[in-house]
């Protein structure tokens, strides 16, 4: 598998970096699987509940977050 290397036109100083489609064909065999398995757990879900679990999960990533910068400010020290 491969990626491939591609000079953006528009600004010399970069590279643009895009996949293959033997890349793209392997992600759909490994990831497939999965959204597939996500659409049909959360399609009991309304738009608006779904929209209340992601803020439910958003704020508890951010406790964690906070709660790890916690800890390690005090294994530091």
């Amino acid at each position: 598998m491969d990626a491939r290397r591609e000079r953006d036109l528009d600004d010399r100083r970069r590279v643009l970096v895009s996949v293959t489609g033997e890349v793209r064909t392997a992600a759909r065999e490994l990831y497939g699987p999965l959204a597939t398995a996500h659409a049909e757990a959360y399609a009991d879900f309304s738009h608006d509940e779904l929209g209340v679990i992601r803020e439910l999960l958003c704020r508890s990533r951010e406790v964690n977050e906070r709660h790890a910068s916690w800890l390690r400010s005090r294994l530091a020290g």
